[in-house]
Protein backbone atom coordinates (compact mmCIF):
# COMPACT_ATOMS: atom_id res chain seq x y z
CA UNK A 1 0.00 0.00 0.00
CA UNK A 2 1.03 3.59 -0.50
CA UNK A 3 1.25 4.29 3.25
CA UNK A 4 4.05 1.79 3.71
CA UNK A 5 5.98 3.29 0.79
CA UNK A 6 5.59 6.85 2.06
CA UNK A 7 6.78 5.85 5.54
CA UNK A 8 9.80 4.10 4.06
CA UNK A 9 10.66 7.13 1.93
CA UNK A 10 10.41 9.43 4.95
CA UNK A 11 12.21 6.98 7.25
CA UNK A 12 9.43 7.25 9.78
CA UNK A 13 7.07 5.01 11.71
CA UNK A 14 3.41 4.59 10.90
CA UNK A 15 0.24 5.35 12.84
CA UNK A 16 -2.71 3.10 11.98
CA UNK A 17 -6.25 4.47 12.01
CA UNK A 18 -9.00 1.87 11.60
CA UNK A 19 -12.79 1.73 11.71
CA UNK A 20 -12.82 -1.03 14.33
CA UNK A 21 -10.94 -4.07 15.65
CA UNK A 22 -12.09 -6.22 12.75
CA UNK A 23 -10.66 -3.88 10.13
CA UNK A 24 -7.54 -3.25 12.20
CA UNK A 25 -6.85 -6.99 12.32
CA UNK A 26 -6.64 -7.10 8.51
CA UNK A 27 -4.61 -3.90 8.09
CA UNK A 28 -0.95 -3.78 7.12
CA UNK A 29 0.90 -3.42 10.45
CA UNK A 30 4.39 -3.11 8.99
CA UNK A 31 6.31 -0.43 10.90
CA UNK A 32 3.16 0.62 12.84
CA UNK A 33 3.93 1.97 16.29
CA UNK A 34 0.46 3.11 17.32
CA UNK A 35 -3.10 2.17 16.44
CA UNK A 36 -6.27 4.15 17.01
CA UNK A 37 -9.79 2.99 16.29
CA UNK A 38 -12.47 5.37 15.05
CA UNK A 39 -14.37 5.58 18.37
CA UNK A 40 -11.10 6.30 20.22
CA UNK A 41 -10.26 8.99 17.69
CA UNK A 42 -13.59 10.72 18.29
CA UNK A 43 -13.15 10.48 22.07
CA UNK A 44 -9.66 11.98 21.85
CA UNK A 45 -10.87 14.81 19.62
CA UNK A 46 -13.85 15.53 21.89
CA UNK A 47 -11.55 15.75 24.93
CA UNK A 48 -9.31 18.25 23.14
CA UNK A 49 -11.32 21.25 24.43
CA UNK A 50 -11.32 23.16 21.17
CA UNK A 51 -13.78 23.36 18.31
CA UNK A 52 -13.23 19.69 17.43
CA UNK A 53 -16.70 18.61 18.63
CA UNK A 54 -18.30 21.19 16.36
CA UNK A 55 -16.11 20.06 13.47
CA UNK A 56 -16.94 16.39 14.11
CA UNK A 57 -20.62 17.27 13.68
CA UNK A 58 -19.93 19.40 10.60
CA UNK A 59 -17.84 16.66 8.97
CA UNK A 60 -20.48 14.04 9.75
CA UNK A 61 -23.20 16.23 8.26
CA UNK A 62 -20.97 17.08 5.30
CA UNK A 63 -20.33 13.41 4.54
CA UNK A 64 -24.04 12.63 4.88
CA UNK A 65 -24.94 15.54 2.56
CA UNK A 66 -22.30 14.43 0.03
CA UNK A 67 -23.69 10.88 0.09
CA UNK A 68 -27.21 12.21 -0.51
CA UNK A 69 -25.99 14.35 -3.43
CA UNK A 70 -23.98 11.50 -4.95
CA UNK A 71 -26.89 9.09 -4.55
CA UNK A 72 -29.27 11.57 -6.21
CA UNK A 73 -26.92 11.83 -9.19
CA UNK A 74 -26.58 8.05 -9.36
CA UNK A 75 -30.35 7.60 -9.22
CA UNK A 76 -30.78 10.14 -12.03
CA UNK A 77 -28.42 7.99 -14.12
CA UNK A 78 -30.34 4.80 -13.21
CA UNK A 79 -27.39 3.50 -11.20
CA UNK A 80 -27.19 1.93 -7.76
CA UNK A 81 -26.68 4.08 -4.69
CA UNK A 82 -23.33 4.10 -2.93
CA UNK A 83 -22.78 1.04 -0.76
CA UNK A 84 -23.61 1.60 2.92
CA UNK A 85 -20.00 1.03 4.02
CA UNK A 86 -18.93 4.11 2.06
CA UNK A 87 -20.11 6.39 4.88
CA UNK A 88 -17.90 4.74 7.50
CA UNK A 89 -14.80 4.88 5.32
CA UNK A 90 -15.46 8.49 4.30
CA UNK A 91 -15.89 9.50 7.95
CA UNK A 92 -12.71 7.66 8.93
CA UNK A 93 -10.82 9.41 6.13
CA UNK A 94 -11.99 12.91 7.01
CA UNK A 95 -11.81 12.49 10.81
CA UNK A 96 -8.25 11.19 10.45
CA UNK A 97 -7.31 14.45 8.75
CA UNK A 98 -8.95 16.43 11.55
CA UNK A 99 -7.16 14.29 14.13
CA UNK A 100 -3.78 14.88 12.51
CA UNK A 101 -4.42 18.61 12.27
CA UNK A 102 -5.46 18.84 15.92
CA UNK A 103 -2.94 16.48 17.49
CA UNK A 104 0.08 16.94 15.20
CA UNK A 105 -0.74 20.48 14.06
CA UNK A 106 -0.44 19.52 10.40
CA UNK A 107 -1.36 17.05 7.70
CA UNK A 108 -0.03 16.58 4.19
CA UNK A 109 -2.43 14.98 1.74
CA UNK A 110 -1.20 13.49 -1.50
CA UNK A 111 -3.58 11.63 -3.75
CA UNK A 112 -2.07 8.86 -5.85
CA UNK A 113 -3.78 10.15 -8.98
CA UNK A 114 -4.49 13.66 -10.26
CA UNK A 115 -7.47 15.20 -8.46
CA UNK A 116 -9.32 15.60 -11.74
CA UNK A 117 -9.19 11.80 -12.21
CA UNK A 118 -10.68 10.90 -8.82
CA UNK A 119 -13.87 8.93 -9.29
CA UNK A 120 -16.71 11.12 -7.97
CA UNK A 121 -18.25 8.09 -6.25
CA UNK A 122 -15.07 6.84 -4.56
CA UNK A 123 -14.29 7.25 -0.89
CA UNK A 124 -11.35 9.43 -1.92
CA UNK A 125 -13.80 11.91 -3.48
CA UNK A 126 -15.02 12.82 0.00
CA UNK A 127 -11.84 14.87 0.46
CA UNK A 128 -14.00 17.72 -0.83
CA UNK A 129 -15.96 17.70 2.45
CA UNK A 130 -12.85 18.75 4.37
CA UNK A 131 -12.09 21.43 1.80
CA UNK A 132 -15.63 22.82 1.81
CA UNK A 133 -15.63 23.03 5.61
CA UNK A 134 -12.15 24.61 5.62
CA UNK A 135 -10.87 21.80 7.83
CA UNK A 136 -8.22 21.19 5.19
CA UNK A 137 -6.48 24.04 3.36
CA UNK A 138 -5.91 23.04 -0.26
CA UNK A 139 -2.89 25.35 -0.60
CA UNK A 140 -1.23 24.39 2.68
CA UNK A 141 -2.29 20.80 3.36
CA UNK A 142 -2.51 19.24 -0.09
CA UNK A 143 0.22 18.45 -2.56
CA UNK A 144 -0.56 18.19 -6.26
CA UNK A 145 -0.03 14.88 -7.94
CA UNK A 146 2.71 14.72 -10.53
CA UNK A 147 3.64 11.75 -12.64
CA UNK A 148 6.82 13.30 -13.97
CA UNK A 149 9.89 11.16 -13.56
CA UNK A 150 13.51 12.10 -13.03
CA UNK A 151 16.49 10.53 -14.80
CA UNK A 152 16.31 7.52 -12.44
CA UNK A 153 12.69 6.81 -13.33
CA UNK A 154 11.34 7.84 -9.94
CA UNK A 155 8.49 10.26 -9.42
CA UNK A 156 9.48 13.86 -8.93
CA UNK A 157 6.52 14.51 -6.68
CA UNK A 158 7.79 15.87 -3.40
CA UNK A 159 5.65 16.89 -0.50
CA UNK A 160 6.54 19.88 1.64
CA UNK A 161 6.32 17.88 4.85
CA UNK A 162 6.26 20.71 7.35
CA UNK A 163 6.21 18.48 10.38
CA UNK A 164 6.99 15.00 11.45
CA UNK A 165 5.81 13.31 14.59
CA UNK A 166 8.22 10.77 15.99
CA UNK A 167 6.43 8.35 18.28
Amino acid sequence: AINRLVAEKLSTKRFLFACDEYHASYADHDNVVQQLLYPQMLETLAANNDDSVVLIDKITNGVDDAIATKNSRLTAMNKHALPSYCRGYALLQEMTKLFCLRMCKCVTIVHTIPTIDINPCSVTSFYQVGLELAVVDQNKDMVSFSNEEDDNGTSSTTAPFSCRVDL
